[in-house]
């Protein structure tokens, strides 16, 4: 198995693995990359912080679009023109020229135009070529007034950079006398001169290369300026301060999209004016905070990548969550704006009904010479009350029962109860948004602006608190909280009611601490001993033989007590009178000892 001809080295950033463009090695061989393994295929020329004459070099047909295709032929026309083509990611905007070609023809003939250019401008000893030089002169050179119409000599200008240039092709090709006498050149020096300058064009291109290509790189094959912290990407388009926050997640945008809320990010789509500029429109994402003070027509302040200022204001929103802490508090704000509504409504009604009444009031008064007679009174409907005491019945057995089972729980459950609850409450909640949150991405919001995201580029925790910044003090801020306009009644109602929660939840603790006590000491003392379960040899008795233990057929005749004088018979109530003999009336007395059987006693006991 053979080799690969360059190994690749890829890069974990924001989960998705990406190319590194480190070295000449990596352009030469960025075309044997696999396309699906470029992070961008395609992107527009319009909306990126690129200058847009680079662009417009790299956009070979025209049509508005970079593509994966323009990006390797820039590639190859560099490598035939310099030595190195790591050249392209020094991001220099001079040109050295030691680092042309001299082996290839192309190399050959812009180095003859960079030599040339530089004695144009005075510069002979000059070793390298800065772009400011090459489309200044190219444009001077343009607008010269070289047109063969006769001889030029120096004198026939004021500009120093045309009056240099005449007198250097007077010293290198030899100049034409005019009719002063003075040495000058005509249209056929002129074109012999400057026939070098043919490749100036491609010196300005290969200069503008070298400053943007390696930053147009690391935004199309990898996004490594995305997730760098120290600059931003090239789509990025300023910041946006808003609601004591600032996000850096713009980009520049024709207008909303539905393919956007695929991107599960909060967006706000923002109109951008300024004074002398055409408007433009942003697609703003936060990332961190909540959302509750942002809303369509809320105003801020766009400044961007140059520095100036615009006014911004929301145009429509594409509702996500933002963070897990706001969704933790998201079903109590929501009750809270549920009860404020109905509080709302309820207030409403009750003040239109109150109006209602006032105004048949006034009619009434008015017209009080034609009132009819007063109507009897209605009758109290015995089923509404009914109905209400029932409710209020209910009411008072379901808070009966609350109370019950709070009450009966130990103190260590009722943190747990109360964790319980939260959890039911703002569980679903967060976890749908950590759900949402995790599929951030930024493929969406790129596509419809025109780019082509071939990977999921997410948007993480940290990298979103990054993009995302809330207000925050200065470092050794010294804080005064003597408001004179704060509300101390509102704030001393408050405090009154937190004591008092706190002290009745404090008491139900203790109650039923007390509680607890007082059972675990009263079943102290009503605790049975337990009997042994094996009793000792001398509470045993002796096991006797059934045949024992058998009833003898004939049982003796129980003794009969008398009743004595004056006592009363058991059976009948009557008393006999003293002195008389007692009758056999009286009803016998058991005899329990009689009634247990005797048992015989075993052979060789003695009996009496």
């Amino acid at each position: 198995m053979s080799s690969p001809a360059h190994t690749w080295t890829f890069r974990r950033l924001g989960g998705l693995d990406q190319a590194t463009l480190t070295t000449a090695a990596d352009l030469q061989h960025l075309k044997d990359l696999d396309p699906k393994l470029w992070v961008a295929l395609s992107c527009p020329t319009r909306g990126l912080e690129l200058p847009e004459a680079t662009l417009s070099l790299l956009d070979a047909d025209g049509d508005g679009r970079i593509r994966v295709a323009d990006l390797l032929a820039a590639i190859e026309w560099t490598q035939r023109r310099v030595t190195d083509v790591g050249l392209l990611l020094s991001g220099r905007d001079t040109l050295p020229l030691d680092a042309l070609r001299q082996d290839t023809e192309e190399g050959r003939a812009l180095l003859a135009a960079a030599v040339s250019l530089l004695a144009a401008l005075g510069r002979s000893s000059a070793s390298s070529l800065s772009l400011e030089e090459a489309e200044r002169s190219a444009e001077v050179l343009r607008s010269s007034a070289f047109n063969g119409d006769g001889i030029i000599v120096p004198a026939s200008t004021d500009d120093p950079t045309l009056r240099s240039a005449i007198a250097d092709a007077v010293a290198c090709l030899g100049g034409t006398p005019d009719r002063s006498g003075q040495l000058g050149v005509d249209a056929a020096l002129i074109d012999a001169f400057f026939a070098d300058f043919a490749a100036l064009p491609e010196a300005g291109r290969l200069l503008r290369l070298t400053r943007d290509f390696g930053t147009l790189l690391r935004n199309f094959v990898n996004f490594e300026d995305f997730y760098a912290p120290d600059r931003p990407a090239i789509f990025q388009a300023g910041t946006l301060y808003l609601d004591t926050r600032s996000t850096q997640f713009c980009i520049y945008v024709e207008g909303a999209t539905p393919l956007a809320a695929m991107s599960k990010a909060y967006i706000a789509y923002c109109d951008l004016r300024r004074a002398g500029s055409p408007p433009a429109k942003i697609a703003a994402c936060f990332t961190q905070g909540d959302s509750d003070y942002l809303f369509v027509g809320r105003n801020g302040v766009f400044i961007d990548r140059q520095g100036r200022d615009w006014d911004a204001t929301i145009t429509s929103i594409v509702d996500n969550p933002i963070s897990i802490r706001q969704a933790f508090s998201a079903p109590y704000k929501k009750l809270v704006r549920l009860i404020e509504e109905q509080v709302a409504r309820r207030a409403a009604a009750a003040d239109a009904a109150s109006q209602n009444r006032l105004a048949g009031a006034a009619e009434a008064t008015a017209n009080l010479d034609k009132q009819r007679a007063p109507e009897a009174p209605r009758k109290v409907d015995a089923g509404a009350v009914a109905a209400i005491g029932v409710a209020v019945t209910g009411a008072v057995s379901v808070i009966t029962l609350i109370l019950g089972y709070l009450f009966g729980m130990k103190p260590w459950q009722y943190p747990l109860v109360l964790a319980g609850l939260i959890a039911a409450i703002s569980g679903p909640s967060m976890l749908i948004a950590w759900l949402k949150i995790r599929q951030r991405t930024l493929g969406p919001i790129l596509e419809g602006n025109g780019w082509a995201i071939n990977g999921r580029v997410r948007i993480n925790l940290p990298l979103g608190s990054r993009l995302t910044q809330r207000a925050s003090l200065p470092p050794g801020t010294v804080r005064r909280l003597d408001d004179p306009y704060v509300d101390r009644a509102a704030a001393a109602r408050r405090r009154t009611f937190i004591l008092v929660v706190f002290v009745l939840l404090v008491a139900a603790v203790l109650i039923r601490v007390d509680q607890m006590r007082r059972v675990t000491t009263s079943g102290r003392k009503l605790r049975r001993p337990r009997p042994p379960r094996h009793p000792t040899a001398r509470n045993r008795l002796p096991r006797l033989p059934a045949s024992h233990c058998a009833l003898p057929r004939s049982a003796p005749a129980l003794p009969t007590a008398p009743v004595g004088p004056g006592r009363r018979s058991r059976d009948r109530g009557e008393t006999e009178p003293l002195g008389r003999a007692p009758t056999n009336t009286a009803r016998p007395v058991p005899d329990r000892a009689a009634r247990r059987p005797t048992p015989a006693a075993p052979a060789g006991w003695a009996t009496g």
